[in-house]
C-alpha cells in the first residue's frame, strides 16, 4: 500500500491485499476517530462517506448512511462489474469510479446533485446510464472514454458546465431536458460519432460556440 494524506480524504491503494490486513500493520489509521473500517472499506467514523475501497474488491456494498462517494474512492476496482448506490448519496466526486473497466451496470441514486470530474472516465464496459430527475451539477469529462451511447439529460438541470460529456466515443445520440437554458463550451468535444441532438425545451438553449464537435450531425 501507499498512502496519500490529504485535508479530508485517506487514500489507501492495495493490491491484493486485505485492507484490514494493512491497517493491523499500520496502527494509527486503525485508532484514528475519524475514519472507520468496514467490510474492508474505509468510511467516515459516521459512515457518511465511503472514502477506499481496496483493489482487487471483487464486489462492493455501500453502506445505506453514505451520502458522498469520495475522491478516487472506488478506483481502478477492475473486478467490479455492478455497483448499487444507496438513494441517500448526493455527491459522487471526482475519479470516484475511474478506471473501473469492468463495471457495466451502475444507478444513479435519486437525491443525486453533483457528479465530479471523470467520476466514471474509462470505464470502458459502461454502455449506459440513467441520471434522476435533479437539478444536477456535472463536473468534467464525467463519461470519457466509457461506452455510452446514449444520454438523456433530465428536466431539472439548466446548466450543462464546460467539457461535461466531452470525450465519449461512442455516444450517437443525446436528448435535453426541458429546464436547459444554456451549454457551455467543449460539452460534447470528442464525440465523432454524435448524430442526434434533440431539445425537448421551449427555447433553443444559449450554446457556446464549441459546444459540439465540428464533425458532428446536428
Amino acid at each position: 500500500y501507499n498512502e496519500v494524506k490529504g485535508e479530508t480524504e485517506i487514500v489507501v491503494h492495495a493490491d491484493n491485499v486485505e485492507m484490514n490486513a494493512w491497517l493491523e500493520s499500520n496502527p494509527e489509521y486503525k485508532q484514528c476517530n475519524e475514519y472507520t473500517v468496514s467490510g474492508g472499506d474505509i468510511y467516515t467514523s459516521d459512515y457518511t462517506k465511503l472514502v477506499k475501497v481496496p483493489f482487487g474488491t471483487d464486489s462492493l456494498s455501500i453502506e445505506n448512511s453514505v451520502t458522498e462517494i469520495g475522491i478516487a474512492a472506488c478506483y481502478g476496482l477492475t473486478n467490479i462489474t455492478e455497483v448499487l448506490i444507496p438513494d441517500t448519496v448526493t455527491i459522487i466526486h471526482q475519479d470516484a469510479f475511474m478506471y473501473s473497466t469492468k463495471l457495466a451496470t451502475i444507478n444513479m441514486p435519486s437525491a443525486l446533485t453533483t457528479i465530479g470530474s471523470a467520476a466514471f472516465l474509462g470505464c470502458t464496459s459502461l454502455t449506459s446510464i440513467e441520471f434522476p430527475e435533479n437539478n444536477i451539477n456535472f463536473g468534467q469529462n464525467i463519461l470519457s472514454d466509457t461506452s455510452v451511447t446514449e444520454i438523456r439529460v433530465p428536466d431539472a438541470v439548466t446548466y450543462i458546465g464546460p467539457s461535461a460529456f466531452n470525450g465519449i466515443p461512442t455516444l450517437v445520440k443525446i436528448v435535453f431536458g426541458s429546464g436547459v437554458t444554456e451549454m457551455s463550451s467543449n460539452t460534447f468535444g470528442s464525440c465523432p460519432i454524435l448524430k442526434t441532438v434533440m431539445f425537448r425545451c421551449p427555447n433553443a438553449p444559449r450554446l457556446s460556440s464549441n459546444a459540439f464537435p465540428n464533425d458532428a450531425t446536428r
